[in-house]
């Protein structure tokens, strides 16, 4: 400025020039928006695809082209793209929505987990760097890195990753699964342990954490634990359970995708989001069959008894067959739905016409056989069971379960009286799956009262050699080590029996007759009465427990038992008799 303050005349813009300056910069920002609007890929060919998804879609990329310069605009589309299986044209704006929002770390993380979805690690290494440069708070990001760390045989790198995912998150299971992966690469087995062990325990339904945990322990030789944890294991993977991917596919209105994001969250044991999803589902695919089975399949799961559930199940199963009456998997859920609604005349009548139409639909020959075994057809109920049998198991409609229906029909046949066949079947029953608790017990026990109690000693053992973290086999094979007078045996079995299962007073009882055989009276006092703590009205443990207590002298507490044993069961004729000695001893005084 001069002395006097003002601006020399030849600084001022004319009036022309303001007017330039401001058509040039209203210009360039059309420019700029026709040149974002023509970066936005064209709306692909959606007649195929479902009326939601061309909804969706099409107005997804209709307000980003009227706001082209909007990042939420633009990211909008790009997840609308994802949700849908849209990939390439959601890598193209996913691209777009950082370059116009470069300090989100949003849209950098969707488009690494898209690229890690599809395999391509080093694109999705990129992206999800940027993600946690942005928002280093991310334990999801930091566990997704160690994960492509690892894939490509960086181990530094991805303990890295992994130890900042569990700094933010201590039992993130990926995480967890990752940083012990690594660990056991430098022979760190104590220390994958010590970082896995709290993973495994808050997320319990993880089947890889079982897995990895039972590598570790068979490193650091704790073969029992290592047996323990190979029996919950799994291979199979399990989504992040990861808030922003949920917002991802929550806007899905692509049924298949919302069906397979059900599945996910159902196996890492989320209770809503599956029937949040579920329900999406069925809203934009009314007409789509398998939405239809998705949802009855979740609201008839086993365990699930509540009518009103099931009615809707039933609801849904009749839409499909309607939509498909040759649907063969909806037909049989239709039944099975019928039946737990205690409509029994109808599922038997709907599964006789689905094996009429697919006569080797082997679930619904063995739902029959059940059916027929209940109302005391036995004969049919074999014949049925037999066929469920004969299916091939790689042909569509075999069993999912033949352990199960060889069992039913051995314990058949034992009615029937043929127990020569039935051992067989128990036999065909744990060689098809070595993991069937109750063929083994149901052939112990068979074999037992055949008179041969070295053989289903021989059963019982393979069967808790099969199922180590079984508590039920250990307590049967503890009461039948007792029966042959093995108590320092049966003790040992028993113990490991009430450390899996502290509920089970059977196993309580029985470990506190086998110590007090062994002359532990203490051992048996405590045993027993944890026995009591758990049910209290069951007679053979205060029957022991008078027993036991009568061998310290304390007769009256004895007495009190030996009563309480026939409050609950009158006819115990042992417990009788020691009630008249202890009170005759006790009246002698």
């Amino acid at each position: 400025m001069t002395a006097a303050g003002r601006t020399p005349a030849w600084l001022v813009p004319s009036a022309a020039a303001v007017v330039l300056l401001a058509v040039l910069g209203v210009g360039a920002r059309y420019l700029m928006t026709a040149s974002l609007r023509n970066d936005l890929p064209r709306l692909p060919e959606l007649e195929r695809y479902p009326a939601a998804v061309q909804r969706q879609l099409a107005g997804a990329d209709a307000r980003a082209r009227s706001h082209p310069r909007s990042g939420e605009a633009v990211g909008g589309l790009a997840m609308a793209y994802h949700a849908n299986s849209f990939f390439e044209q959601a890598r193209v704006v996913y691209r777009l929505a950082m370059r116009l929002d470069e300090d989100d770390p949003f849209w950098p993380y969707l488009l690494g987990v898209l690229e890690t979805l599809a395999g391509h690690n080093e694109r999705a290494l990129t992206f999800l760097e940027r993600a946690v440069e942005l928002d280093p708070t991310n334990a999801h990001a930091w566990a997704r890195l160690g994960q492509i760390h690892f894939r490509r045989s960086a181990p530094d790198e991805a303990e890295r990753a992994f130890a900042r995912a569990l700094a933010l998150q201590p039992t993130h299971p990926h995480a967890g699964v990752g940083m012990a992966r690594v660990l056991g690469l430098r022979g760190a087995w104590q220390r994958a342990a010590e970082i896995l062990e709290p993973c495994v325990q808050a997320h319990p339904g993880y089947g890889p954490g079982h897995r990895t945990l039972a590598l570790v322990y068979g490193a650091l030789g704790r073969t029992a634990d290592q047996r323990h944890h190979e029996e919950l294991g799994s291979d199979v993977d399990v989504q992040m359970d990861d808030p922003l991917v949920h917002r991802l596919f929550d806007l899905s209105s692509t049924a298949s995708v919302l069906i397979m994001q059900a599945q996910a969250a159902q196996l890492r044991g989320d209770g809503e989001r599956p029937n949040r999803l579920l329900r999406r589902a069925v809203e934009v695919a009314p007409d789509d069959v398998d939405a239809r089975l998705a949802i009855a399949r979740w609201l008839s799961a086993p365990g699930r008894t509540d009518p009103e559930r099931l009615r809707e199940a039933a609801g849904h199963l009749e839409r499909a067959i309607a939509l498909d009456p040759s649907y063969p998997v909806a037909r049989h859920t239709y039944a099975t739905v019928l039946y737990a609604l205690g409509d029994e005349e109808r599922a038997e009548a709907e599964w006789t016409s689905l094996i009429t139409s697919e006569p080797d639909h082997a679930q619904a020959l063995a739902s029959l056989g059940q059916l027929r075994y209940f109302r005391g057809d036995l004969e049919q109920a074999r014949q049925l069971y037999e066929r469920a049998l004969e299916v091939p198991p790689d042909t569509p409609f075999s069993l999912g379960d033949r352990a199960l229906i060889a069992d039913r029909l051995a314990i058949t046949y034992i009615q029937l009286g043929q127990v020569p066949r039935a051992l067989e079947r128990f036999r065909e029953a744990v060689v098809a799956d070595h993991r069937s608790v109750e063929a083994f017990s149901h052939w112990a026990r068979l074999l037992r009262e055949q008179g041969r109690p070295a053989e289903a000693l021989a059963i019982l053992e393979d069967g808790v050699a099969a199922n180590p973290s079984t508590g039920q086999l250990l307590f049967e094979l503890g009461n039948a080590l007792l029966q042959e007078e093995r108590f320092a045996d049966a003790r040992e079995r028993l113990l490991l029996a009430v450390r899996l299962d502290p509920r089970d007073f059977r196993a309580h009882s029985a470990l506190g007759y086998a110590r007090l055989k062994l002359g532990d009276v203490d051992g048996a006092v405590e045993s027993l009465t944890n026995a009591l703590d758990v049910n209290p009205a069951y007679p053979l443990a205060h029957f022991h427990l008078g027993n036991a207590l009568l061998a310290t002298g304390r007769r009256v507490e004895a007495i009190a038992h030996y009563r309480s044993a026939l409050q609950y069961e009158p006819g115990f004729a042992l417990a009788r008799q020691a009630l008249a000695t202890a009170e005759g001893a006790e009246g002698a005084r």
